[in-house]
């Protein structure tokens, strides 16, 4: 039997194994592959001989790379993609509310995307999504909003944008001009009295209520930073409220200042549960974002006597409002928006300038009204008679 050639060699168990030097495209480093069973010793010398070639022409592949070829491959049609990079991406490097929303638009979006191939996805594609998303209904018959139709094409150029960092697209994520978002709910703030109608309504009903609802006014939480809040979180001492870096919407954790009256809320509270704003359901203690509960809970399902009527004939909104409301005044009060975008976990200050400036719309006359200037004197036109 002759001697196999240099850098090829065979194992105890018949196959043939690969190992040589490389000279050009990883100098110093061993090349090692072991052939899958069967391979004949022609074959073997053949792919050897191949393999050097390659290393010649500065092309040759390690074993590593080759399976990452392969998974690029098969990662290559969206569905596989997100499954197999997106997802474990996200659940990394974003908080548990945004990985929810993100979630929830990969599940619209597998209807229409599941087996595109990536690079398929381009401009005129998003552009046909959109108008034909806003012909379907919603679940409950009304057309699909802007705003939905925006996240979801926002979440959609997210996945390529990360597909193309690691090199299974080729092009970047397309550009496309989102809705208008005219079908939009507008936002707005309480005022005093309705916050303090509030109150009260939440007082009758429970301590738990009253509490929750005056902490959301405080703070300007998220639902799902004030659904999640330790007791661990609060230092009464200090008169501050942490947030959790795992639960804030931009991955950054941040302190909220208490004033006296909002430790004194707080303190008053029973500690049954790790969580501040637990509730018992069923014999099970269960945080208020449960959708179990959600519709028990405040603010969700509770009815206040302002914005749009509902068929019962109460007036309903949620949580959100108490944030924007907390917002709202921290504005009117003078507080500088860099402090506020700090306060309320915005990830750019242009969010927080952009979503309250209706506030700067509406103090605009009073502020031109205040500055000072000399008084007018009778001015006689050129022409005049």
């Amino acid at each position: 039997m002759t001697k196999l050639p240099r850098g090829l060699t065979r194992t105890k168990e018949g196959r043939f194994r690969i190992q040589f030097a490389s000279q050009h495209t990883k100098p110093s480093e061993m090349y090692r592959e072991r052939l899958p069973s069967g391979t004949t010793r022609r074959q073997a010398e053949q792919y050897l001989a191949k393999l050097r070639e390659d290393d010649r022409n500065m092309r040759l592949l390690w074993p590593s790379e080759k399976r990452a070829a392969a998974e690029r491959a098969a990662s290559s049609v969206l569905g596989d993609f997100v499954a197999q990079h997106y997802l474990p991406h996200i659940q990394a490097h974003n908080a548990p509310s945004t990985v929810e929303t993100k979630c929830y638009h990969l599940q619209t979006l597998g209807g229409w995307f599941l087996d595109t191939p990536l690079d398929d996805i381009d401009t005129a594609v998003l552009v046909r999504y959109q108008h034909e998303r806003k012909q379907e209904p919603s679940q409950s018959g009304d057309p699909i909003k802007d705003r939905t139709v925006n996240g979801e094409v926002t979440t959609l150029r997210h996945v390529l944008t990360y597909a193309h960092e690691l090199g299974l697209r080729k092009q970047p994520a397309p550009k496309v001009r989102p809705l208008p978002e005219n079908d939009a709910k507008q936002q707005f703030a309480l005022t005093m009295e309705q916050a303090e109608e509030c109150l009260g309504y939440a007082r009758a009903r429970s301590y738990l209520y009253y509490a929750g609802t005056w902490i959301l006014l405080a703070t300007g939480l998220r639902w799902s930073e004030f659904s999640q809040l330790r007791w661990d979180d609060i230092d009464l001492e200090g008169r501050l409220l942490h947030v959790r870096a795992d639960l804030a919407k931009n991955g950054e954790a941040r302190s909220i200042p208490l004033k006296e009256e909002d430790v004194h809320v707080v303190q008053l509270l029973p500690r049954e549960h790790e969580l501040v704003f637990a509730k018992r359901w069923g014999g099970v203690w269960r945080p208020w974002s449960s959708p179990r509960i959600r519709a028990k809970t405040l603010p969700r399902g509770c009815y206040y006597p302002w914005e749009e009527p509902v068929p019962h004939g109460a007036y309903h909104f949620g949580p959100h409002v108490f944030r924007h409301t907390c917002c709202t005044w921290l504005l009117q009060s003078g507080v500088p928006p860099q402090h506020v975008q700090k306060l309320m976990g915005h990830k750019d200050i242009a969010m927080t300038l952009r979503v309250y400036n209706h506030i700067v719309s509406q103090d605009m006359r009073s502020e031109v009204e205040r500055v000072e200037r000399p008084q007018p004197q009778s001015i006689r036109l050129v022409g005049e008679g």
